[in-house]
């Protein structure tokens, strides 16, 4: 995701990057290779030990001076994309929390939308590569049936309140590490398709190896509260 901002127009100043991947033993973010997990020569913001919930947290409050919200101004077109684990077994109700490896403290739905809705920006769009994400952004059991109404926004999940699959490594006939839909769904993007086209190719996607889509495997969810999803692009005008 980080390369295809850069190969679209975004700069290291538009992107803020938090990023754990200490002594991660699986994939060398920095192998040089070229390939996509490659991040040699990116701009990480915030490493390591101190991507956790109290810093995402920081960085999602708008009434924090010098926070990342803080930046983000009315005219501006924000996409926020977090990937980690995630759980219904923590807080009350099966209600979803959304974990950081650094130290396994996490965020819960609510506490996200409190801060979410605070931003003012011109549209944004959000995505959730998580465990139970289809949880995280809706309010009770109904998913798909009751989002938080964040504002001028477009909600997308890699799954309903199930588990959301991804390759470890690269090692495989996908030929990417990480998550079976949104690697996909971005990878469209990438080739100037609208986000509606993207989901749909990468929910009849075929993982490598598996028998049924992605559809099938894990139904990740989207909600447009814009109505824009199917002109809603990198070329667009305003653009992704």
């Amino acid at each position: 995701v980080y390369w295809i901002l850069r190969n679209h127009g975004y700069s290291d100043d538009n992107i803020f990057l938090m990023l754990y991947h200490k002594n991660d033993a699986v994939i060398d973010i920095y192998a040089d290779d070229g390939k996509s997990n490659d991040l040699s020569g990116a701009v990480v913001d915030v490493e390591d030990d101190d991507v956790n919930a109290s810093r995402f947290k920081q960085e999602l409050n708008v009434s924090i001076e010098g926070s990342f919200a803080s930046s983000i101004i009315s005219k501006d077109q924000l996409i926020i994309y977090m990937v980690d684990h995630g759980s219904n077994k923590i807080v009350s109700g099966n209600n979803a929390t959304y974990h950081f490896e650094a130290d396994n403290s996490y965020i819960s739905e609510t506490e996200f939308y409190n801060l979410v809705k605070q931003i003012n920006c011109e549209s944004m769009m959000i995505n959730i590569d998580s465990c139970f994400s289809g949880n995280f952004l809706n309010i009770n059991s109904n998913i798909g049936q009751s989002w938080y109404n964040i504002p001028k926004s477009i909600l997308i999940t890699s799954s309903t309140d199930i588990f959301s699959w991804y390759w470890k490594d690269n090692n495989n006939l996908d030929g990417f590490a990480g998550s079976w839909f949104f690697h996909i769904f971005w990878d469209q993007l990438n080739q100037n398709r609208t986000i509606e086209d993207s989901f749909e190719y990468a929910n009849n996607y075929i993982p490598a190896g598996q028998t049924n889509p992605i559809i099938q495997i894990q139904n990740p969810q989207i909600q447009d509260n814009l109505g824009i999803k199917d002109t809603w692009s990198f070329v667009s005008d305003p653009p992704l």
